[in-house]
């Protein structure tokens, strides 16, 4: 397996996280001048409001997406004894790495999986080309609660050209990054990663049904 390194100054340096999955690495690592998911992006000014209210923090568990009929679990990417080196997720799971925040929290909870390990062993996220703005995403916490994104982009960034600051700016509103690591987005596509961006969905007035206005 190969292995890299990670400065424990920076904890949620996932710019290098994202380079370590474009190589396929057996393990994942925090590369030096990255951007925090709480960093700054360059620019882009702190956003206004929330567009759902946060929770506390509580572990993912699973992943939906309809569009892509794909339902799968969320396993811990946890770091290393050492702090330096992260786990790939299992080929059909997804994972969450653990030094980013846990969905429905202020800020940008990191999931990655695999589009594929080779062309006979397809991914959770083989699918992925598939999404459209405004498809959403489902995550379930540990504790039962069910956050919904709604997706906001999907790119796709070659080997060597991760753009950490625009991926990770700081956010006051709980968003979700779904990161690919194994095979291209599209065919011919250089060694990269795609990048899903969603954004926590408030909740569909319409969903909480009729509400009574008259007298009681």
């Amino acid at each position: 397996m190969s292995t890299s390194h990670i400065s424990r100054g920076r904890r949620y340096a996932t710019a290098g996280f994202a380079a370590c999955l474009a190589a396929g690495a057996a393990t994942m690592a925090f590369g030096a001048g990255a951007t925090s998911p709480h960093g700054n992006a360059a620019g882009r000014p702190a956003d206004p409001s929330p567009v759902a209210e946060s929770l506390g923090p509580s572990m993912p568990t699973r992943i939906t997406i309809q569009r892509l009929g794909m339902a799968v679990g969320v396993v811990d990417l946890r770091a290393s004894a050492d702090g330096r080196t992260l786990a790939l997720p299992p080929l059909r799971q997804t994972g969450w790495d653990s030094t980013s925040v846990t969905p429905g929290q202020a800020g940008i909870t990191v999931i990655t999986g695999y589009i594929s390990r080779t062309a006979k062993q397809p991914g959770a996220l083989q699918s992925i080309d598939k999404l459209k703005d405004g498809d959403v995403i489902t995550v379930d916490r540990k504790d039962s609660k069910q956050i919904s994104y709604r997706v906001t982009g999907v790119d796709y960034y070659a080997k060597g050209t991760f753009p950490a600051a625009k991926v990770f700016p700081q956010t006051r509103v709980p968003e979700l990054r779904l990161i690919s690591t194994g095979g291209p987005l599209h065919k011919g596509d250089p060694l990269g990663n795609a990048v899903v961006t969603a954004v926590a969905a408030t909740p569909d007035p319409a969903d909480a049904g009729p509400t009574d206005t008259g007298p009681h």
